[in-house]
């Protein structure tokens, strides 16, 4: 815990493939600071392990570039829950991908909603497991336009029934269409109010039959 930043930034790259957890947990912030993309990205999952959520929150967008899909997928709820928004926004897609469904169940409601359109279009099925209601109040209409198809499918009734209106002003019509009946079922009086025509033209008959008469009188 004592190097400076500037000993830790003459650290090669295979010098902090070798280093452990405990090893990486006791860097100071400001030593971790230092590092390059490029040192970073040749941590271990094991060395990534040892890293503290203040270690995580003072990691730049520059540096976060630098991990792989497979550092990302081996942190933990705790660890990204550190991680500040704007280097949150800096993931590109592929690492985004890699999120497990913990991780993004640990996301606070500020960070989710930092992430961009793209970045949520980029999020596997099956970590959108793990979004929690909370979270996707604060969605808004661009980032639920950002979705697909398949991540739309897989929600559950209550995630659907969370959306905020005006995210759900955001769902394209192709995403309006794969809907259950199950899903539909979820959906708030306040949001098939604001539900717009195209939307409403989209639903299929299935998803129709699933509405309840205080739904469709809303």
């Amino acid at each position: 815990g004592v190097l400076s930043s500037v000993q830790v930034s003459g650290l090669t790259g295979a010098q902090m493939g070798v280093l452990g957890s405990v090893q990486v947990g006791a860097l100071s912030t400001g030593a971790l600071a230092g590092l390059k993309s490029g040192q970073i990205g040749s941590l271990t999952t094991a060395g990534m392990g040892g890293l503290r959520s203040e270690q995580v929150r003072v990691l730049s967008s520059v540096q976060v570039k630098g991990l792989s899909t497979g550092q990302i997928f081996g942190l933990t709820s705790v660890q990204m829950v550190g991680m500040s928004t704007v280097a949150l926004r800096a993931l590109s897609s592929g690492q985004v991908g890699a999120m497990t469904s913990m991780v993004l169940g640990g996301l606070t409601t500020e960070q989710v909603s930092a992430l961009t359109s793209v970045q949520l279009g980029s999020l596997s099925t099956v970590a959108l497991v793990g979004f929690e209601t909370a979270d996707l109040a604060v969605l808004s209409s661009v980032q639920v336009r950002g979705m697909v198809s398949d991540q739309v499918r897989v929600l559950r009734t209550e995630q659907i029934g969370a959306i905020g209106t005006g995210g759900l002003l955001g769902m394209e019509s192709a995403d309006v269409g794969v809907l259950s009946s199950v899903q539909v079922s979820g959906l708030t009086g306040a949001q098939m109010g604001v539900l717009g025509s195209v939307q409403v033209g989209a639903l299929s008959t299935g998803a129709l039959a699933g509405l309840k008469s205080g739904q469709i009188g809303s």
